[in-house]
């Protein structure tokens, strides 16, 4: 980026694409970039290094560091003055590897005062809750607002909250995202003040494992292969129930499953039933169905009850309901 001192009609300094202007003896000059063939040293692989380290870490708090580092560290501020203090401060070095000191780490920097007391709890397994001093110095206002942070700087994912209670609410909450679950993440809080001209350095409050998201309960069958198939011998003509583990959607309208609850059943064919009870397809003895549809874990036969109760043995959880022509 170059700069223009003197107006339209006068020479720049600093670069544009791949020309630099520059001023020397009371004259503006400019100068083509020479083509690089040697390559890049140890040192530049090294900086290039920590340089996209802290970059893709902060590209999850962008918005955020924006006001946390505003007119802070370097002459812009904002993502640049983060970027400058974090690649001078938070990256520690381990032989060939570089990684972010936590406790190192900011996403914001200034003169107002911080907060005294601080606690985090889990609240919930998705809810962080801060706690804090209101008791604060006379450069500090109540009506500062708090800036909260959660981040995994190993996952680079992040939750935040940029405008959040007064300092004189001594307390807040902070949502966790599904993303956050069940990794380690590092909290981090800072006040910036209401009318934005100010902010404080944020504060490192430890390490947090916040829990996992908790399993869906999957049917028994969904356990089995893709497709099962009953037989029941003994039986004229014989009969074959196939199981396909494909979601099932009721619709009282359109659905073909809920055009079956309107047709009686032959004697001498079975039911499936999910659990609401709504029938899904009557599979025949003539070895046809006219939906195949995968059943819940708790599934209930109905139809004639010795071909119900045949099905039931080979289904193992099922069991058999009464006869539809009782």
């Amino acid at each position: 980026m170059a700069t223009i001192k003197n107006g339209i009609l006068g020479g720049f300094t600093g670069k544009v694409g791949s020309v630099i202007g520059y001023r020397t003896y009371g004259e503006d000059r400019m100068r083509s970039i020479s083509e690089r063939t040697a390559p890049a040293t140890a040192a530049e692989l090294k900086n290039r290094k920590q340089f996209k380290l802290v970059q893709d870490t902060l590209n999850c708090i962008k918005s955020l560091i924006k006001i946390g580092f505003k007119d802070y560290w370097t002459k812009t501020g904002g993502t640049r003055g983060a970027i400058s203090y974090n690649k001078t401060h938070a990256v520690q070095v381990k032989g060939e590897d570089c990684f972010i000191d936590p406790e190192r780490f900011r996403f914001s920097g200034g003169v107002l005062p911080g907060l005294k007391d601080i606690a985090v709890e889990l609240e919930r397994p998705d809810l962080l809750r801060f706690n804090w001093s209101t008791t604060s110095s006379y450069e500090a206002s109540p009506k500062d607002q708090v800036m909260l942070l959660a981040i995994d700087l190993e996952g680079k994912e992040a939750c935040y909250e940029s405008l959040g209670n007064f300092r004189s609410s001594g307390t807040d909450v902070l949502n966790i995202e599904d993303d956050l679950r069940g990794k380690e993440v590092d909290i981090y809080i800072a006040v910036v003040a209401k009318d934005r001209s100010k902010q404080s350095d944020s504060q490192y409050l430890g390490r947090m494992i916040i829990p996992a998201l908790e399993k869906e309960k999957i049917p028994a069958l969904a356990h089995k292969e893709a497709a099962i198939d009953v037989t029941i011998e003994d039986q004229e003509p014989e009969l074959n129930i196939s199981l396909h583990h494909k979601p099932i959607a009721f619709s009282e309208a359109s659905s073909p499953v809920a055009d079956a609850t309107n047709t009686k059943p032959p004697a001498d064919s079975v039911h499936l039933a999910a659990r609401d009870t709504k029938p899904i397809a009557p599979f025949n003895s003539d070895l046809t169905a006219k939906n195949e549809q995968v059943i819940s874990s708790d599934i209930k036969i109905s139809g004639d009850q010795e071909l119900a109760t045949k099905a039931a043995s080979f289904l193992g959880r099922a069991r058999p309901g009464q006869s539809s022509e009782e």
